[in-house]
């Protein structure tokens, strides 16, 4: 009996050596896989979250002591692989997420897109990829972001409270000093998600 009760906790760590995210919020169309998400659902297997128009998603993530919260018509790809905490499975595919670290955390999560690789660092930031003109953007509410290029590494700037960094299209092949915004600015990209 102790060898079964022993197995199971050992193949239940296996399924959850992830960091794994549950649906706290949904409001519209969302769909991860093609399947309809519903609260409570557990996202821990490979695959592609759907946010559709006017809709919203909200995943928590316990590992990470974080929060994200996607804006309408965003996906995120997710890859997860087994004891890889440090290695966060999120990349934005298009669209928007604020991330909201609640406080301290066993692991530090990133979140990447096509071209820039952003490490978080006990924070509140919105992130936003868009494919057509391959740009990635930050922007800073509160702590401070790691900005990284993701084809050239050493390229990377820590963006800060109420800055702005960017990459691709418009924006350049590099990542260059970051930008400060005024507050109005700041209050504007805070309400593209639409939620706290």
């Amino acid at each position: 009996m102790r060898s079964f009760v022993l197995m199971l906790l050992l193949l239940t760590n296996s399924v959850f050596a992830a960091p794994f995210a549950t649906v706290t919020l949904l409001k519209g169309d969302v769909t991860y896989e093609g399947k309809s998400l519903k609260e409570g659902d557990t996202l821990k297997t490979n695959g592609l979250l759907k946010v559709g128009a006017k809709s919203v998603a909200k995943l928590k993530v316990e590992d990470y002591n974080s929060v994200m919260t996607f804006a309408p018509n965003s996906e995120m790809k997710l890859t997860f692989k087994k004891d890889e905490y440090s290695k966060s499975p999120y990349t934005l595919v298009r669209g928007g997420v604020r991330w909201l670290t609640q406080g301290k955390a066993r692991y530090k999560g990133v979140i990447q897109t096509n071209s820039a690789v952003m490490g978080v660092r006990g924070t509140d930031f919105l992130a936003l990829a868009n494919p057509v003109f391959g740009e990635s953007e930050i922007v800073c509410f509160d702590g401070k972001v790691l900005l990284q290029n993701k084809k050239m590494p050493s390229n990377q700037w820590v963006i800060s409270k109420g800055q702005w960094g960017g990459i691709g299209g418009r924006y350049g092949k590099t990542i260059e000093k970051p930008l400060d915004l005024p507050k109005g600015v700041v209050k504007q990209m805070k309400d593209v998600i639409g939620i706290d």
